[in-house]
């Protein structure tokens, strides 16, 4: 899902026209609305025959005697079937995504210290390590820190998770993991800070955003990484719950389970 924002010039105040051409085979466009005289956001959808391939979008907006034109990439990346998004909302306790052009307390940020993500450039779901990310919503509680998240019960293969470092790396953090019968695991993750372009072991870029929110509505430029990271669980016992590290710094988005195999 991308966000497509245009900037009329001179005296013209009609309304546009969206039109995406050169899809790759199996993917389709859907523009909400596909006639604006602001913004709109274009949703590409490939089908599960569409092979793996990063290619060239070109996205056009029309209007009486005018047209414009401009060219995105598009990577079509497979995914796990049959993983469940989890629902952190019971314990988001930070803010960390933001409309663009909106002000927020410095203290009421991702960091902590007056930046937060783009909802514009993250959009409402992202992709990394084989699964699709659900997020939560753009200036309000969003994002959690320090605290144990409940897990839907289930046995599964691992947890998959979203999360950035601020405040520079954080190395050898301990996520633990709880089971039914009452016994526990921790896995050790080291995480680059989210403007650090490197990855340690066990980490891989989801995202790479162009810019970050100030909390005076301010663009910081980037580029910024959202990453992901796989916790093995025993696919044995009941998962209960995950406990994440009692760090500040350590800022989860969002979690995806996948499944054990039957």
């Amino acid at each position: 899902m991308a966000t497509i924002l245009t900037n009329p010039r001179g005296s013209f105040s009609g309304s546009i026209t969206l039109q995406a051409t050169g899809l790759p085979p199996g993917v389709t466009a859907v523009f909400g609305p596909v006639t604006t005289t602001g913004g709109s956001t274009m949703r590409l959808t490939a089908a599960s025959s569409a092979a793996p391939l990063t290619g060239a979008v070109t996205i056009s907006a029309r209007a009486t005697g005018l047209s414009h034109s401009i060219t995105q990439t598009v990577t079509i990346t497979p995914v796990l079937t049959n993983t469940l998004a989890v629902n952190l909302s019971s314990v988001f306790n930070l803010s960390g995504i933001a409309a663009d052009g909106t002000k927020f307390a410095e203290t009421d940020s991702m960091d902590g210290g007056g930046y937060s993500l783009s909802a514009q450039t993250l959009g409402q779901e992202q992709v990394g390590d084989e699964v699709v990310f659900r997020l939560g919503p753009q200036n309000a509680p969003d994002a959690v820190t320090s605290r144990t998240a409940e897990l839907p019960a289930g046995r599964y293969n691992s947890v998959k998770i979203l999360a950035i470092a601020v405040e520079g790396n954080q190395k050898t953090q301990a996520f633990t993991m709880n089971y039914a019968d009452d016994t526990s695991s921790t896995s050790e993750q080291s995480l680059h800070d989210w403007a650090e372009s490197q990855n340690f072991t066990g980490e891989s870029i989801a995202s790479e955003l162009p810019y970050r929110l100030g909390a005076d509505g301010s663009e910081d430029s980037g580029p910024f990484y959202v990453r992901a990271y796989s916790l093995k669980l025993d696919s044995g016992k009941q998962i209960r719950g995950i406990s994440l590290p009692r760090n500040r710094n350590v800022v989860v988005l969002a979690m995806t389970l996948v499944p054990a195999a039957e």
